[in-house]
């Protein structure tokens, strides 16, 4: 019954099904991006840089190896027996103290319609040539935006799913060991444990504020 992050989290470290999951389908990024206001290209940004890492997670199914540890893990947070889950029916289950605004009934249309195509689709040679063509499409944004920051990309979310990204890709790859060493602008350690923080700093905001103030003095 956890959230939909929570979900996509459990489903990359191996101990949740992607069946149980609302689609995250990569397929949009190769839509026309000119007069289409659903391209996620126009996403507000930290929407779009979750969604592009998220897209390709969900669109390469990408998954840990299995080991002692996520079995016990399996068997620790479930109920019922893995293997017998109708994972179907966990897609919109949430725990009522984490449903900050419940879905419309159109959205849990729209996504029990979007899951029963998408798998039938991507089972046809054209769904694959579709899906792998996104992924491609996705992985090149992702390599963008991490070389354009330095490895720092816009935040601590979408840092640790685009090094998630470049790991399943290539897991001894420069991009993945660029993106672990740049983990400790992030990091830093509290008196109460380890802290993440939402930025790595705040020096162009100080920059930029600054040149709009000399240039309002008239200096």
């Amino acid at each position: 019954n956890v959230p939909s992050w929570g979900k996509f989290y459990l489903c990359v470290l191996g101990v949740y099904d992607w069946k149980g999951l609302n689609p995250v389908p990569p397929e949009c990024w190769l839509s026309p991006y000119t007069f289409n206001p659903l391209h996620p290209g126009r996403f507000w940004c930290h929407c779009r840089m979750v969604y592009l890492p998220m897209s390709y997670l969900y669109g390469t199914r990408a998954t840990a190896q299995p080991t002692e540890l996520t079995e016990l893990l399996k068997q620790e947070l479930y109920i019922d027996d893995y293997d017998c889950i109708d994972w179907d029916k966990t897609r919109n289950a949430c725990a009522e103290e984490d449903l900050y605004y419940p879905h419309p009934w159109i959205q849990d249309l729209i996504w029990s319609g979007l899951s029963k195509v998408e798998q039938t689709l991507v089972k046809t040679s054209p769904g694959k040539w579709l899906r792998d063509n996104a992924c491609k499409l996705a992985m090149e944004h992702i390599h963008y935006e991490d070389e354009n920051t330095r490895y720092i990309d816009i935040g601590p979310v979408n840092k640790v799913l685009n090094m998630l990204c470049c790991w399943f890709e290539n897991p001894e790859g420069s991009a993945t060991l660029k993106h672990m060493s740049r983990l400790h602008d992030y990091l830093w350690l509290a008196e109460d444990g380890m802290k993440m923080q939402g930025y790595n700093g705040s020096q162009l905001w100080d920059c930029a504020f600054a040149v709009q103030a000399i240039v309002a003095s008239g200096l």
